[in-house]
């Protein structure tokens, strides 16, 4: 992922908050969210992941679309976004483990 990238991916997401932060019920803290995200996809992007891959496994439903729409990549299909067919990614690259992984720590390999 490139720089430009990111930062078409980090506008789209902040004018998505914005926009989300007018309407009830709205969580204060989706920004952040959104950014641990992206900094999972670029995780992603660097052992060797396609990005639009990366996206669908990081971002969901029409969130998902604004971001692959931010990097003129084609938007998501039914069966992507209804019914996750794609390939998932390892949260962990050292022991290819599925847990999740907080703050760079993997459950399955204790690194």
């Amino acid at each position: 992922m490139t720089e430009l990238q990111r930062l078409r991916i980090l506008n789209a997401l902040t004018e998505y908050d914005r926009k989300q932060s007018r309407k009830r019920g709205h969580n204060p803290y989706a920004l952040a969210l959104y950014c641990k995200a992206l900094t999972n996809v670029a995780k992603h992007c660097e052992n060797g992941a396609e990005l639009r891959l990366a996206i669908l496994n990081c971002f969901e439903d029409r969130l998902l679309d604004i971001v692959l729409k931010s990097v003129d990549l084609p938007i998501s299909t039914i069966d992507e976004n209804r019914f996750k067919i794609y390939d998932r990614l390892p949260n962990c690259y050292l022991c290819n483990g599925t847990n999740w992984v907080n703050d760079d720590y993997c459950p399955d390999c204790d690194s």
